[in-house]
């Protein structure tokens, strides 16, 4: 079984959009390793016309692969779809799904459509509403008055940070009579621009109480200018990330930031998992179907850093056995259970079975 994936984001960890996307392909590779998978990985550097040009690669290469396993950033899977579009080779996307009308598009198209295997995402509305519940909640306990809220969300047309917004949306509903959004902008995922933002916020409301990013570059480049602006951080603003970066779970432990809401970076080794099965029949997917859900978003807070970082603050993904999660190597398995406590559940559970000598 061979795959290739064409990640969309920096293959340097030190770039301004951050570190997710190598975390991404790190676990999708150790996920591979313990499934027998043969995988390639090509990074597009956050040039979407890289995309294209690596998926034309990618079926013009004489060892073509069963899989290859797409992001749809910037709303480009029809274009990748229709490069791929007469091979063999089957796409599953991963993190975004299809935007509705891009679900009828593809639908619609018989040689389109023969391509998409479906998508495995994550439920990024319980993302957003995660990061400002935490903040909402943390505000409250050291105001009274209705809170000032400042966002900076990633973009303004991908899935993951439509649905994201959508989250921060509901928890504001939710708490309409405690808090109060000033503003919301776009920060395009990157520290600099998060910095640069938030500056421009503060200035225009300078009683601003929380500060909401989509992701945790943007929160720390918040952070910054908070920092500058006079203000300390963790008790005169709250501000709150996503992408449990090591930079960002830093910030939670020095209680910088409030929190950092994460888990999807593994959406990619899951969805392997899930391909593997598939594979071998015993996993339908169906692409007309809205894309798979799956429940990985938690959040890490002061309380929960230390226990992610003792066993996970490495980031060696090895320590987690692929095959435990797997319902074809385990037919009596009911249900996936990818959440961060089945994780640590079963690390646990290997760590003392090695202590033990089984």
């Amino acid at each position: 079984m061979q795959v290739d994936f064409i990640n969309p984001g920096a293959s340097n960890a030190t770039s301004e959009t951050g570190e997710f996307w190598v975390m991404v392909s790190e676990f999708i590779k150790a996920a591979a390793q313990d499934l027998e998978i043969d995988l390639d990985i090509h990074y597009a550097q956050r040039e979407y016309v890289k995309m294209i040009d690596l998926t034309k690669k990618v079926v013009q290469n004489e060892s073509k692969p069963d899989y290859l396993l797409l992001v749809n950033e910037k709303l480009i899977a029809q274009r990748l779809l229709k490069i791929v579009s007469g091979s063999d080779i089957k796409v599953l996307l991963i993190l975004n799904d299809l935007t509705k009308q891009q679900k009828q598009e593809i639908m619609a198209s018989e040689k389109l459509s023969r391509q998409l295997i479906g998508a495995i995402i994550p439920d990024n509305v319980s993302a957003g509403y995660l990061i400002a519940k935490s903040l909402i909640e943390r505000g409250l306990e050291k105001k009274d008055t209705p809170l000032q809220m400042v966002a900076i969300n990633g973009s303004r047309v991908t899935p993951a940070a439509v649905d994201r917004e959508k989250g921060l949306h509901k928890a504001l509903k939710k708490h309409s009579g405690s808090v109060k959004l000033r503003q919301l902008t776009y920060g395009e995922w990157r520290e600099d621009k998060g910095y640069l933002k938030t500056k421009v916020l503060l200035k225009r409301y300078p009683d601003t109480d929380l500060i909401w990013a989509a992701n945790d570059p943007m929160a720390l480049g918040a952070l910054r200018a908070v920092r500058e602006k006079g203000k300390v951080p963790g008790e005169d603003i709250f501000i709150g990330g996503l992408n449990w970066s090591a930079k960002g779970l830093s910030a939670v432990e020095d209680n910088s930031l409030v929190t950092s809401v994460g888990g999807h970076f593994m959406v990619g080794g899951w969805a392997l998992l899930m391909l593997h099965d598939f594979h071998k029949g015993c996993l339908e997917i169906k692409n007309n179907d809205p894309g798979i859900e799956i429940d990985v978003f938690r959040n890490i807070d002061k309380q929960r850093v230390a226990d992610y970082k003792k066993y996970f603050g490495d980031q060696n993904w090895n320590r987690i056995d692929f095959q435990e999660f797997s319902k074809y190597l385990n037919p009596d398995l009911k249900e996936y259970k990818f959440g961060l406590e089945s994780i640590l559940a079963h690390i646990r559970e290997g760590t003392a079975n090695t202590e033990k000598g089984d």
